[in-house]
Order: structure tokens, then C-alpha cells, then sequence
């Protein structure tokens, strides 16, 4: 069993609306806990204050976050949208880094599984990435034209 590790840093420009997009990033190991405190930081600069937040801005990077993070995040079951949020920052990571992965269409079906089989991504797997009727053209390679269906899908 191939096991993967994806660790993006964090950025403003992410599409992570909300606490519970962190937290479910932090514990799938997609993002390392610090982002929470640059999650803060971000939300303080935009005026968004409270005790929990105002207090995990101001942690360092080696203190834990979870104390905090568990008062702030909602526990339970994580969204199908929380999961295609991260499904699609995942694919355009990997599409980005794919000519330094390795295996990227492996990393794509490790995501797929990781995220509980998101819709999203099912056109993109090498078992499952081709409807009926549809060829790859030749000379091209499979992991060439999956990638080519991920870029237009990214730039659409």
C-alpha cells in the first residue's frame, strides 16, 4: 500500500471559507498547524475578532493550536463541501507540482480515497478518468491527457 503525503502552505489565496476548512486540513495533514494561527491573523486583518481568535494569533509556532482550535471548530461530520473544497485545492496542487510528483495520477486516486470519493474528482482517475466512447489520442500516454482534462478544468 503506496501511502502519500500532500502538505500545502498556507495562503490567503486558498478557498478556505471557514474554521472548519482548517481544522479538517490540519488533521488530514494538508495543512500543518500553524495555518491556524496565520488563519487568525488573516481573520483579525480583516476585523473579524474574538477571544479564541485573538488568542490563537498570538501563539508561536511551536505551541499547540488544538486547544483552541477544538473551542472554535464545530466537531462532527465534515461537509461534502468542506471535502470538494479541499478535493480541488488538492488537484490544483498536484496539477502545479506534477512535473516534481513522481506518480501524480496516484497522489489523484490517494486524494479521491482520502476525501471519501469526491464526484469531483472522478474524472480525473486513471481507472475511472475516461467516459464511454472516449479515447486517448495517440502518442499522448495516459498521465499526459488525465493532465490535460485537470488544466482545463482548473482554467474553466
Amino acid at each position: 500500500m503506496i501511502t502519500y503525503t500532500l502538505t500545502i502552505p498556507y495562503s490567503e489565496d486558498l478557498w478556505l471559507q471557514s474554521w472548519e476548512h482548517i481544522c479538517f486540513g490540519i488533521k488530514k495533514g494538508f495543512l500543518k498547524e500553524y495555518a491556524a494561527v496565520l488563519h487568525a491573523c488573516s481573520r483579525l486583518q480583516l476585523g473579524h475578532s474574538s477571544e479564541r481568535i485573538i488568542e490563537l494569533a498570538g501563539l508561536s509556532k511551536d505551541e499547540n493550536v488544538w486547544t483552541i482550535l477544538n473551542q472554535i471548530c464545530q466537531q462532527g461530520h465534515t461537509s461534502d463541501k468542506i471535502k470538494k473544497s479541499w478535493a480541488l485545492i488538492l488537484l490544483e496542487a498536484i496539477y502545479r507540482d506534477r512535473d516534481i510528483i513522481l506518480e501524480p495520477l496516484s497522489l489523484v486516486e490517494w486524494v479521491y480515497s482520502e476525501l471519501d470519493y469526491p464526484e469531483v474528482l472522478r474524472p480525473f482517475l486513471p481507472t475511472s478518468g475516461l467516459v464511454e466512447g472516449e479515447t486517448i489520442p495517440h502518442g499522448i500516454g495516459l498521465e499526459n491527457y488525465i493532465m490535460g482534462k485537470i488544466s482545463v478544468f482548473l482554467d474553466a
